[in-house]
């Protein structure tokens, strides 16, 4: 990415990327997340609510838990584009 910056002169975001290519020098921390996707028929706060990460090798793995309406219309959708992409 930042060969990609330097090469378009963008030499301002090229050096926010390179604060992340060398840790020693500057030290970032990480934050490990996870996505679930429900439509609303199914959703079940109480099943979600037990979900462990105990076992998980990332200590600070947070959990995002979106529902909606028509959640397989935009699943659908992102594959299709997806496809189209490749």
């Amino acid at each position: 990415m930042k060969r990609q910056l330097l090469r378009t002169n963008n030499k301002e975001d090229a050096k926010k990327i390179e604060c992340f290519q060398s840790r020693v020098d500057h030290p970032c921390k990480e934050v490990y997340g996870a996505a679930a996707l429900f439509t609303s028929e199914v959703l079940d706060p109480a099943a979600i609510e037990k979900t462990a990460t105990a076992h998980h090798p990332a200590a600070d793995l947070q959990l995002v838990v979106i529902h909606g309406v028509a959640m397989m219309d935009l699943v659908h959708g992102l594959y299709r584009r997806a496809a189209n992409e490749a």
